[in-house]
C-alpha cells in the first residue's frame, strides 16, 4: 500500500523539439474580438435543443444577419478583460437556454490562428458558415478548456458561436493565442496522471499541441526528461496537419525512493 506516500510536485518547462521551426505569423493585426452581438435566450427543452436552428428568421445559422428572429433582439456585449461574456447576466433567472454570439475577425493576410475557448455545456462555433467546433461536455466555464485553430480569410471572417447552459455557468469565454512558432501548447489541457513518491508503476498523461501554422508539421516528441524521482521517457514522432489539434500521449513512471529533494521533470 503506497498510499500513505505524498504527491511529487510536478513543474512543467515546456520545450518542443524539431528539426524546424517556423517564425511566427504577424500579430500587429486584431483577430480577438472583445466586442459580440448576442441573442436570446432561446429556450432549450429537450435532449436534441442544441441542433436546433433558432436563427431561421435571420437567414439561419449558417448565414445569419443582425435582424429579430423568434422574438428576440439582438445586443452588443462587450467581452471582459478576460475574454468572457456570460450570458447569465445578461438574461438573470433564465432556466436552460440557448444564447448566440456573433462577430467579425480582421486580418490582413490569409493565416490561421490558435484559439482557447471556455463555456459550460454545449457549444457549436461556426465560421464563415461552416461548422469548424463542436463540444457537448457538461462542465463549469473555466477558460482554455478547448483549442482549435481556425482558417481566416484575408479581410473579414464571420464567427458565430452557439452556447448552450444556465445560470453562472451559461458563458463564452474566448483567446486568440499568438504562439513565437508555428506550435501552440495548451498548457491548462496538459494531463499529469498522479505520481506518488517511490511507486514505480506509471500512468499515461497527454499534451494538447495545436499546429497554428499553414502546412503540415513533422517530426513532433515530446519527452519526459528523467530525474531522481521520475523515468525518462519519450512520445512517438508525430506529424500534425496544417491547422490540426492532437493531444499526444506520454508515460510518466516514478523511480524507487531516492535521497534529496523532490526532483521534477519537463516535456520536450
Amino acid at each position: 500500500m503506497l498510499s500513505w506516500l505524498p504527491r511529487i510536485s510536478v513543474f512543467l518547462s515546456l520545450v518542443i523539439a524539431s528539426s524546424s521551426l517556423d517564425p511566427a505569423s504577424d500579430t500587429s493585426q486584431t483577430v480577438t474580438p472583445s466586442q459580440w452581438m448576442v441573442i436570446g435566450p432561446f429556450a432549450s427543452e429537450g435532449n436534441n435543443a442544441a441542433f436546433k436552428d433558432y436563427l431561421t428568421q435571420a437567414g439561419g445559422e449558417a448565414n445569419p444577419s443582425l435582424v429579430d428572429s423568434a422574438g428576440k433582439r439582438w445586443q452588443a456585449a462587450r467581452a471582459d478583460a478576460e475574454g468572457r461574456v456570460s450570458f447569465g447576466k445578461l438574461w438573470p433567472g433564465s432556466k436552460r437556454a440557448i444564447a448566440y454570439a456573433s462577430a467579425t475577425l480582421q486580418s490582413t493576410e490569409e493565416r490561421f490562428v490558435a484559439i482557447t475557448l471556455g463555456s459550460g455545456n454545449n457549444i457549436q462555433i461556426r465560421l464563415n458558415g461552416d461548422i469548424v467546433y463542436e463540444s457537448r461536455l457538461s462542465r463549469k466555464p473555466e477558460s482554455d478548456k478547448d483549442t482549435l485553430v481556425l482558417h481566416l480569410r484575408k479581410g473579414e471572417s464571420r464567427l458565430l458561436a452557439k452556447v448552450e447552459g444556465e445560470g453562472d455557468s451559461w458563458a463564452l469565454q474566448w483567446k486568440t493565442d499568438f504562439p513565437s512558432g508555428p506550435l501552440f501548447i495548451n498548457e491548462k489541457e496538459i494531463v499529469v496522471p498522479d505520481v506518488r513518491l517511490g511507486c514505480t508503476l506509471g500512468a499515461w498523461g497527454q499534451v494538447e499541441v495545436a499546429n497554428a501554422s499553414g502546412k503540415p508539421f513533422k517530426g513532433l516528441t515530446v519527452e519526459v526528461l528523467e530525474d531522481d524521482q521520475v523515468k525518462g521517457s519519450r512520445s512517438e514522432r508525430t506529424e500534425i496537419q496544417a491547422g490540426g489539434v492532437q493531444r499526444i500521449p506520454i508515460w510518466i513512471a516514478g523511480k524507487n525512493p531516492a535521497s534529496g529533494n523532490s526532483g521534477s521533470f519537463r516535456l520536450k
